[in-house]
């Protein structure tokens, strides 16, 4: 990964959001067992589980930083524009 930014892996988001799996999957429209087979959460799925969890779009995929920007980032592009 560019700059060490990996992604959030399934275990650690629910880890850190005290959620189950099933309930990732059952946010997302999915059959209950499919976040199982998820290493990590898919581009579509961000921003539902990001508003899910509580945890910022760009914690779950920090390797997607065009898609999901750090909110200090944006504030500085801005600022220098």
């Amino acid at each position: 990964m560019l700059g060490g930014m990996e992604p959030m892996s399934i275990a650690e988001l629910t880890c850190r959001a005290n959620i189950k799996r099933t309930a990732l999957s059952r946010a997302c429209g999915r059959h209950a067992s499919t976040a199982y087979h998820w290493r990590v959460v898919p581009i579509q799925h961000v921003v539902r589980i990001a508003a899910l969890t509580g945890i910022a779009p760009h914690e779950i995929r920090p390797d997607l930083p065009d898609i999901f920007p750090h909110p200090n980032k944006i504030c500085r592009a801005s600022a220098a524009a």
